[in-house]
């Protein structure tokens, strides 16, 4: 997750890697579900981390605003079961937008040879 501008975005990571400056790392545990906390993260973005950054030009959060954040978590079958819906949503939301984009560019071609 990102700490300094723009804070709070995310990502999961698929290999073990170095992180620098502007970055942390979150490791969920037994008591909770990657995908669940990846999508509590997302859910973060726009309003939590933005109370508590700090900054004007350069904002930023530090170590201990991250460790400060208190969650609930449900049961690990029911984060699960969480995650997965709204893992589903956003492959659905991806495949809206490609046909989205897809038909954005058959209408440019569509133009482009009736003004040619």
């Amino acid at each position: 997750m990102t700490v300094r501008a723009p804070v709070g975005a995310v990502a999961i990571s698929i290999h073990s890697a170095c992180i620098g400056r502007g970055v942390c790392a979150i490791v969920n545990n037994l008591l909770s579900d990657k995908g669940f906390l990846y999508q509590l993260l997302l859910s973060f973005e726009e309003i939590k981390w933005k109370s508590i950054e700090q900054g004007s030009t350069f904002t930023a959060i530090s170590s201990a605003d991250v460790r400060s954040v208190k969650i609930d978590l449900p049961c690990v079958l029911e984060q699960k079961k969480i995650a997965n819906f709204l893992s589903d949503i956003d492959d659905k939301i991806s495949g809206v937008q490609t046909e989205i984009e897809q038909t954005q560019q058959f209408k440019k071609g569509l133009l482009q040879q009736m003004f040619v």
